[in-house]
């Protein structure tokens, strides 16, 4: 009772060009999803009389072949609910990842991501939500310039992100991996 915990349990099946799985967490006390979370979400979140259930359910689907139109996607949703919050009951987020192989050439990708992270969607009595509805995107593009060298540019942004419209994101990072 006097200690902080977390207990997943996971269901999951993978064929060759798909996966799906459904996840339960139950946390005591434990804060592990505060770093995709708005502030609605993670206020009480770790003190020991506070419990969450947690679902998560996530899929992707690979076409046979790539280099085509059809993109590969990446879909998730997880879903919350409290116990001990004085606040919040519920929270959510979800994403929608989409992403091309060898659309240019051999070896690219070309990917496009948008979500949500976890905010709060129902006050106990009493309470009130904020108003922030935070959205996030990136955009890349992967290339090989040679068999050594792999290059990707990226942009990134959001809005309303953690607690209000003054929260707003945008970036731009460049990683290149060599290997020899």
């Amino acid at each position: 009772e006097e200690d902080q915990n977390k207990i997943n349990t996971q269901v999951a099946y993978t064929g060759d060009n798909y996966h799906l799985s459904a996840t339960y967490s139950r946390q005591k006390g434990w804060n592990s999803w505060s770093y995709f979370a708005t502030s609605d979400a993670t206020s009480q979140a770790s003190t020991l009389t506070v419990n969450s259930d947690s679902f998560a359910l996530r899929g992707w689907w690979r076409p046979e072949e790539t280099g085509t139109a059809t993109p590969s996607i990446s879909v998730g949703f997880d879903t919350m609910s409290f116990s001990g919050r004085t606040d919040i009951s519920e929270a959510s987020g979800y994403f929608v990842g989409l992403n091309w192989a060898d659309t240019f050439q051999p070896s690219d990708k070309i990917g496009i991501a948008v979500g949500q992270p976890i905010k709060a969607t129902e006050a106990v009595t009493g309470a009130t939500l904020s108003e922030v509805d935070p959205f996030l995107w990136e955009v890349y593009y992967s290339f090989r310039p040679n068999d050594s060298i792999e290059v990707t540019p990226a942009v990134f942004g959001g809005t309303d992100v953690y607690t209000d419209s003054k929260d707003d994101i945008f970036g731009a990072v460049l990683t290149t991996t060599f290997k020899f």
